[in-house]
């Protein structure tokens, strides 16, 4: 897992809040189904074919536009990767 300092709040756990246990599951389980959605994008067949009857540049506008898509993949996956690790980390 990532640990570099996010750019972003996590949570404080106390009495009156989630238990980190709990909530670090739930953060599990949701890069877990992360993980298994970026299988099955990456299993989408993306091939140049299906883009060069639209103009020459299609292909290369469609490979940018799907890695943008991927860098919000990451982000997500940093994301959660980094409230799974704080959550656990919290837990006595």
């Amino acid at each position: 897992m990532n640990m570099e300092t996010p750019s972003f709040r996590l949570p404080s756990f106390h009495l009156n809040g989630n238990s980190p246990k709990a909530l670090g599951g739930e953060y599990l389980q949701a890069l877990n189904t992360l993980n298994e959605f970026r299988e099955k994008f990456a299993a989408v067949e993306f091939h140049p074919r299906d883009y060069y009857t639209i103009s020459d540049e299609a292909f290369n506008e469609a490979r940018s536009h799907r890695r943008a898509v991927l860098d919000h993949i990451n982000a997500i996956d940093s994301y959660l990767q980094a409230h799974v690790a704080h959550c656990f980390a919290s837990v006595k």
